[in-house]
């Protein structure tokens, strides 16, 4: 894959995929690297920075659009403790 342009890895990674997932992978790749993130149990597959980092590795993400997408991954959370204070830590069991 190291010789392949970053639009022949997606390409590629289109034709390998059955029927429309190939093209909705491709279409929403980072919507998929942020549902992955927080997908319960995901430290069974490196937790999000091993899932980053073999996303990185792939070439066929941005650097800008990953920083986004993993700051608005992981928004809810700060956000929450944020509007509600850390009373909110309390009451999910997480203090």
């Amino acid at each position: 894959m190291r010789p392949l342009s970053p639009q022949r890895r997606l390409a590629l990674m289109r034709q390998r995929l059955p029927g429309r997932l190939g093209d909705a992978a491709v279409r929403w790749r980072y919507l998929l690297l942020a549902a992955l993130i927080n997908l319960p149990g995901s430290a069974l597959i490196g937790g999000g920075g091993g899932i980053c980092l073999l996303a990185g590795l792939t070439g066929l993400f941005q650097l800008r659009a990953t920083i986004l997408t993993i700051l608005l991954a992981v928004l809810p959370f700060p956000l929450a403790v944020w509007i509600w204070g850390p009373g909110v830590l309390e009451m999910l069991g997480l203090h």
